[in-house]
């Protein structure tokens, strides 16, 4: 039988596609430095609630790459996690998000946080252009709009996701219980870095008034809450059912921190003090 040649890599080589994943958390700058720390232990542990819930505890402990960004950070992982990355995470961060909101102190700022996903080839170093891309779409006028709309409607995340991934995913059916109709489409710019791109902004619990196209963009002012969609119900059932794996924990902020390989996430409610 004929031996097939090896194949030598050149720098011409298209590297492996990866997905992309950052958190950015809101006014992180404008906090104060203790809260600072507190935000973002909050951040990391419910993302890792989130994940575990959604079957990717792994990932988020052994991911392909993971770069802190000080206000969040840029998780790289295996491309065929993409689609869950979209939906269900988003919903479930947003459940594990609010429950830290209702646990923290009343001192403490709320935590908001914008999200992006894209989808691209990195190199073994995760060198790309794909990091650059899914950075600006989270710092993009669209995301920050986006995250008005998540805070007037009483949601703590907003998300953004690139043309590419949103392609790959919703319009290619690879969602859970999101479809066209949870997106709207707008222009992803940032001036300063000469940045345009076409992305889709999701907030959980709200449904754009108008059909999902580039022809009709919908705006802040034409969505409309959803209370009693499949949505909804899924993130109430993800509430009430949390994650069960075992780690070492401590208490930050009546939240449990993540220090092992998962754990609980559980919050005590504020009281009216």
């Amino acid at each position: 039988m004929a031996t097939r040649p090896t194949h030598q890599e050149t720098p011409y080589d298209l590297p492996p596609h990866r997905a992309l994943l950052t958190l950015d958390i809101r006014q992180y700058t404008r906090t104060r430095d203790a809260s600072q720390a507190n935000q973002r232990a909050a951040l990391d542990t419910a993302t890792a609630a989130a994940f575990a819930d959604c079957g990717m505890l792994t990932e988020w402990l052994r991911p392909y790459g993971l770069q802190d960004t000080g206000d969040g950070f840029i998780l790289i992982l295996r491309a065929a996690l993409l689609p869950r990355l979209i939906d269900p995470l988003i919903g479930r961060l947003d459940t594990c998000l609010r429950r830290y909101d209702n646990a923290r102190p009343a001192h403490e700022p709320p935590l908001h946080v914008r999200a992006g996903v894209h989808i691209g080839p990195l190199t073994v170093d995760h060198r790309g252009e794909a990091i650059n891309t899914v950075c600006r779409y989270v710092a993009s006028d669209a995301a920050y709009d986006a995250m008005a709309v998540a805070i007037d409607c009483g949601a703590h995340i907003a998300l953004i996701v690139s043309d590419e991934a949103h392609r790959l995913v919703v319009r290619g059916g690879r969602t859970e219980l999101l479809g066209d109709q949870d997106f709207w489409p707008a222009d992803a710019r940032v001036a300063e870095k000469g940045f345009a791109a076409p992305g889709w902004l999701h907030v959980p619990g709200f449904v754009p008034t108008r059909s999902p196209s580039r022809d009709a963009p919908a705006t802040p002012q034409t969505q409309t809450r959803t209370t009693d969609g499949a949505y909804a119900a899924a993130a109430s059932q993800a509430s009430g059912r949390g994650t069960t794996v075992h780690a070492q924990r401590s208490v930050v902020n009546n939240i449990e921190h993540l220090d092992g390989p998962g754990a609980v996430l559980g919050f005590a409610e504020r009281g009216d003090d």
